[in-house]
């Protein structure tokens, strides 16, 4: 522990200060002459006031000091907006632009996910077709079906004729038995349709198959009156030698 120095007013020197040591460890070790100066020195040392603390600065013309100030925090972009919320159409809308770019895995997804998700929608006729021919052209029949099944089951939607028409394609393309009965149910709902020679002409081919051109023959007659310019009415006459 360091000793205390003895206080000034002419204690200084080295006799003087060895004494006030020995004063500090025992006052009746000194003369009371010795005595008295000591305890008048701190007497002297208490009663003198503590040095003040440095005031705070002030800033120029008395303003009082201000703080350092704070950094601001850096300009953050503003939040983009939200996405509108996807419905039915803007559904459709991106599921067309993805076929326009090529993207059919793409828009088939988004041609499901309409389909799941609004069943009611005004464009359910047109996505469902739209999915079932990209099924049809991916060969996956069963889930071109399963569109078309669902497209069948909307009444007055004018997708029901190429609808039903891809729908017979599907079943000669996989040798379905009920191939002839899709197709003459077709032509009977459709008369019209710019789809019946190429169906007439697979009726043509399977009566050629099943019993030559003796039971083909009826069908090359309505082949001939029907669609009389097309070629294929003078393939099949020819190969069957048939005259009219």
């Amino acid at each position: 522990m360091k000793e205390a120095n003895a206080p000034a007013l002419g204690v200084n020197s080295w006799l003087e200060e060895e004494l006030y040591q020995q004063y500090r460890l025992d006052h009746k070790s000194v003369d009371d002459g010795w005595g008295d100066l000591f305890i008048q020195l701190d007497e002297n040392a208490a009663h003198t006031p503590a040095e003040a603390e440095e005031p705070i600065p002030a800033a120029q013309n008395g303003a009082p000091y201000a703080a350092a100030p704070v950094a601001e925090p850096a300009n953050l972009e503003p939040a983009a907006p939200a996405p509108p919320p996807e419905t039915a159409d803007s559904l459709y809308a991106s599921a067309e632009t993805a076929l326009a770019h090529g993207d059919d895995a793409v828009a088939e997804r988004l041609l499901g996910d309409l389909i799941a998700r609004y069943p009611a929608a005004p464009v359910l006729d047109q996505a469902l077709y739209e999915r079932a021919q990209l099924a049809y052209h991916r060969h996956a029949y069963q889930d071109a079906q399963s569109a078309l099944a669902a497209l069948a089951r909307i009444s007055s939607t004018p997708l029901a004729d190429p609808g039903a028409y891809l729908a017979c394609r599907i079943d000669v393309e996989t040798h379905d038995s009920s191939a002839h009965a899709c197709i003459v149910a077709y032509r009977r709902a459709y008369p019209g349709s710019p789809h019946d020679l190429d169906l007439l002409g697979w009726l043509i081919d399977e009566a050629m198959h099943d019993g030559g051109c003796t039971r083909a023959a009826p069908l090359i007659d309505e082949l001939a009156k029907s669609h009389a310019n097309a070629p294929l009415v003078q393939t099949w006459r020819a190969r069957c030698s048939t005259k009219r």
